[in-house]
């Protein structure tokens, strides 16, 4: 039974670390302007301000509001994602992420 299980554990590690990525989204139309929204003020200190975004849901986009969340480590800064124009036209999202400074 413990043979099984950890046999069982060790497939599911193999098997997160090799699934892909998410697959990108790509959309015909560009997304609208963003929502202007008044920043609250910090639940305290070491909080970031993530901005809110479009994202899309298949048939179209939704706004996410803004919030607080407090970086990884010390010292990043929350770099927003953004809808971006390819060359064929389509937009797609790039995902924001943390970045030390």
């Amino acid at each position: 039974m413990i043979r099984l299980i950890r046999t069982l554990a060790i497939g599911a590690i193999i098997a997160s670390a090799t699934a892909p990525a998410m697959a990108q989204v790509y959309v015909n139309t560009a997304p609208p302007a963003p929502i202007y929204e008044s920043q609250p003020v910090a639940p305290g200190g070491g909080y970031a301000w993530v901005p809110g975004h479009y994202r899309w849901d298949g048939n179209q986009y939704i706004w996410v509001h803004g919030h607080y969340m407090r970086p990884p480590q010390s010292g990043q800064v929350w770099i927003p994602g953004h809808w971006v124009q390819g060359p064929n036209g389509r937009y797609h999202w790039r995902e924001g992420h943390w970045r030390a400074v």
